[in-house]
């Protein structure tokens, strides 16, 4: 896996949101696993995806992580 495999994960989730299916979009996110550490655009997809379900907690946690990446 490398940044490649992240970039597809991102694309198939982000297709995934625009059929409105945002479980299946978080569980393909999930499968990035630590690839997915650093990368900015992950977490704000991730936040997406929580907040369409409704779960503002899950998404807010997921913002702050890709607003301190993206502070760096």
């Amino acid at each position: 896996k490398n940044h490649r495999d992240l970039e597809n994960i991102i694309k198939k989730a982000k297709s995934y949101m625009d059929k409105k299916d945002y479980k299946k979009a978080i569980e393909e996110l999930e499968k990035a696993g630590k690839y997915s550490l650093k990368d900015v655009d992950f977490y704000l997809t991730l936040a997406e995806a929580y907040e369409r379900l409704g779960n503002s907690d899950k998404a807010e946690e997921y913002f702050e992580k890709a607003r301190f990446l993206d502070t760096d």
